[in-house]
């Protein structure tokens, strides 16, 4: 997050340059974790081969708590900012004729979700953080019970086949 928005706010530069940005991100924390696997004993490879394929056996106490505490201080602010993101959904100028600050509203929206992610994925893995806006694209936004269900279902499948 910190090396991506100072990107968004260069001159001149549009979402193209903030996409190639996320791109080369992506690509550096790939090979980070390929050095990772490279120097890893056999121990840690298989623990972080568990963990990229998203297994909740590797949870602990102390993480959940981290995660519940974290969860608990954003949520009020996420189901505050509810309304104005779907203001945005509709669009930037949309939005701001609405009244909302699009600016103020992505900051403080990216840091709660990289605060989410960051404490998430220590506790249940890349696959099973992602699985809820894979089901998001099947059905739909407005599905929140379905997407909820069917992701601990898919979380659930995960663990068993992992």
């Amino acid at each position: 997050m910190a090396l991506l928005q100072p990107m968004g706010r260069l001159k001149g530069s549009g979402p193209e340059v903030l996409i190639l940005c996320g791109i080369a991100l992506n690509f550096t924390a790939g090979a980070f974790l390929s050095l990772l696997q490279f120097v890893a004993s056999a121990d840690a490879l298989q623990q972080l081969a568990f963990w990229t394929m998203g297994s909740v056996a590797g949870a602990s106490w102390p993480s959940v708590t981290v995660l519940a505490v974290v969860l608990a201080v954003i949520a009020p602010f996420s189901l505050k900012a509810a309304c104005q993101l779907t203001a945005l959904r509709l669009g930037k100028e949309q939005a701001r004729s609405c009244g909302v600050d699009v600016a103020r509203l992505r900051r403080w929206s990216l840091l709660r979700i990289s605060l989410l992610a960051a404490s998430a994925v220590p506790t249940v893995g890349v696959i099973d953080v992602v699985t809820p806006d894979m089901l998001a694209k099947v059905y739909g936004v407005k599905a929140r019970v379905e997407r909820c269900s069917r992701g601990r279902l898919v979380v659930l499948i995960d663990d068993e086949t992992v």
